[in-house]
């Protein structure tokens, strides 16, 4: 899965920080924090101080609207084992989606970014977030390397995904960017031949897209369909200090197909079917 999943929910921890609250003047002043519209964020934000609930208000406003329904900060208990002193977990609930894999990974967003800047704004360390199907660590003994990837705007990833997608074969039909902490967008393709676009365009379409390792934005969320609008294919990717990698996979007839099997296959599992000609 996405970032470092603690099966069966042992989980350690990750990030520098200092515990303590911070001017909320100097947050905004440093731009980590905006102020939402009262009616902009529907997501119910509990417990934890208030700047730590206003820092997430200001990350869901920026991926607003979102499947994400509830977050609590909260102090983190065993199995969680916390590198530092007076750190905190977060709990984030989702609702149900269509879409494979999407409730995972805003929820890695959420949680990358909020970890993040909290230790930028001097706020308690994050130990990890706690999804309804996993836990994550964020923290750890030693403090994450610098970023020196180079920013992506806004225009630059949609504009890289759309000519991705069009150099593919594949039509944009949803493309929608986020700002969690840098750029992420999540966009939907829609595809005549899913077993051939899989099985020959898929790879050169993940290519053309940003560099994660030299470009600097939070992640990506693809979904392929086909024209009658069925699910074809999906990955999930974020990019941060702590939550990165991703998690893909196929429809069952068109496992076979899927070039990224490392991804969207389990080897302990049966061989997927062949790939269907066409």
């Amino acid at each position: 899965m996405i970032g470092r999943p603690l099966g069966a929910l042992v989980a350690t921890a990750l990030l520098a920080g200092c515990n303590g609250a911070h001017d909320s003047t100097n947050a905004q002043r440093a731009g980590l924090v905006t102020t939402p519209k009262p009616t902009a964020v529907t997501t119910a934000i509990s417990r934890g101080t208030p700047d730590q609930r206003r820092l997430l208000r200001s990350i869901v406003a920026r991926m607003t609207p979102t499947i994400v329904y509830g977050i609590s900060i909260e102090p983190p208990h065993p199995p969680w084992t916390p590198y530092k002193p007076h750190s905190v977990l977060v709990r984030i609930a989702y609702r149900p989606f269509r879409q494979r894999g999407r409730g995972e990974w805003e929820a890695a967003l959420i949680g990358q970014a909020f970890a993040t800047q909290s230790r930028l704004l001097g706020l308690a360390p994050v130990t990890g977030y706690q999804s309804p199907t996993q836990g994550v660590a964020l923290d750890g003994p030693n403090p994450p390397e610098p970023d020196t990837r180079k920013k992506i705007t806004r225009r630059e990833l949609a504009e890289s995904v759309r000519a991705a997608a069009q150099s593919s074969g594949a039509e944009v039909i949803r493309l929608r960017t986020i700002e969690p902490m840098n750029f992420a967008a999540a966009v939907t393709l829609r595809v005549n031949r899913p077993a051939s676009y899989l099985r020959h365009r898929l790879e050169n379409f993940l290519s053309s897209l940003p560099n994660a390792g030299k470009e600097r934005f939070d992640g990506l969320y693809i979904r392929i369909v086909d024209r009658g609008g069925r699910f074809v294919w999906f990955s999930a990717a974020t990019n941060g200090e702590s939550v990165s990698g991703w998690n893909s996979g196929a429809r069952r007839d068109l496992r076979g197909c899927d070039p990224t099997p490392t991804f969207g296959w389990s080897p302990g599992k049966a061989a997927p079917p062949p790939c269907p000609e066409g």
